[in-house]
C-alpha cells in the first residue's frame, strides 16, 4: 500500500509512505512496517478481540524510530495521527467494514 502524507509544512517535499501489511487471522491481528519512508521506521500492530457483548475491541500499538534530524514535535505527531488514520481506514476497507474509495478523475 502506498500512502501520500501531506501535512507537512509549505517546502517540505511530500513524502510516498510506503507500508506492508501481514494479517493473521487466526490470531485476529495485523500487522504493518514501513517498506520505504525518509523519515521514519514504523511499526504497527492491531490486535481484535471480542467483547462479552458482541462487539470488537481494538488495540493499536505502534513504535517509530526517527531516520533523520530531529523535527518539531509537533509535526512528528501530526505525522503519528496520520499514518494512524490512514492505517486504520485501510484495515476497514481490507475487512470489508467500509468501502474503497472512489477513483477520482485525472485533472
Amino acid at each position: 500500500m502506498i500512502g501520500k502524507l501531506d501535512i507537512l509544512p509549505p517546502g517540505f517535499k511530500v513524502q510516498d509512505l510506503v507500508t506492508e501489511y501481514t494479517v493473521y487471522p487466526d490470531e485476529h491481528r495485523i500487522t504493518s512496517h514501513t517498506i520505504d519512508f525518509k523519515l521514519a521506521d514504523i511499526d504497527s500492530e492491531y490486535q481484535f478481540t471480542p467483547t462479552s457483548d458482541g462487539k470488537t475491541l481494538l488495540t493499536f500499538t505502534q513504535t517509530s524510530k526517527q531516520k533523520q534530524q530531529a523535527l518539531v514535535e509537533a509535526l512528528q505527531k501530526g505525522a503519528i495521527r496520520e499514518t494512524y488514520i490512514t492505517q486504520v481506514r485501510a484495515v476497514n476497507r481490507a475487512l470489508g467494514l467500509a468501502p474503497m474509495p472512489e477513483k477520482r478523475a485525472a485533472g
